[in-house]
């Protein structure tokens, strides 16, 4: 009889237990969907949307673990695409990125170190990319943390075959008279 009770008690422990760590991954999941800034590139083309990141959108556990780590992406099916009739050598370079910038690729032919796609990306073939960076705590604490570019060029002639701008903001704090373009969404000329 006490083994029964002892028995039924671990065993309602343990599904309370599970139920608790189930809907905590659920939330930490959704809080790390709000991290991830996301875009989609049209090469060749300069009339890519920009993308616009603001960190008082992540959830708590991404402010409590992770704050200064952000993640920029490329949707998985059709991130970069090339909409021209010729194959394109690609290199990503970012500009205006506070601090490294890690690239990743889904392609085994994407040199994370140079940026550079080691074959040329044929028409109408697509490929995704994803950024990680740490911003520093001081600059997190601003309205405007900072706009930087992800540029696309041909690394044989230097021509630019694509641009993404983003902006990174954090809403919490309050918009100083420099910012207004930003909230806006008219962005900064680079």
């Amino acid at each position: 009889m006490k083994k029964l009770k002892r028995s039924t008690v671990v065993t309602v422990c343990l599904f309370i237990a599970m139920n608790a760590l189930t809907i905590g991954l659920g939330y930490y999941r959704e809080s790390v969907m709000g991290e991830r800034a996301s875009f989609m590139v049209s090469l060749p083309s300069q009339d890519n949307k920009p993308v616009m990141l603001d960190l008082a959108e992540q959830g708590f556990p991404k402010h409590l673990f992770q704050p200064g780590k952000v993640s920029i992406s490329s949707d998985h099916r059709e991130g970069i695409t090339n909409k021209g009739e010729k194959p394109l050598p690609l290199q990503v370079v970012t500009k205006g990125f506070p601090g490294k910038v890690t690239l990743h690729s889904n392609t085994s032919e994407f040199d994370e170190k140079t940026g550079q796609l080691g074959r040329p990306l044929e028409s109408n073939q697509s490929f995704s990319l994803s950024l990680d960076l740490e911003i520093p705590d001081k600059l997190r604490q601003q309205y405007h943390i900072f706009s930087g570019l992800i540029q696309f060029i041909d690394p044989k002639s230097g021509n630019l075959l694509g641009v993404v701008p983003v902006h990174v903001v954090n809403s919490q704090i309050p918009v100083s008279a420099g910012d207004s373009d930003i909230k806006n969404g008219s962005g900064y000329d680079f």
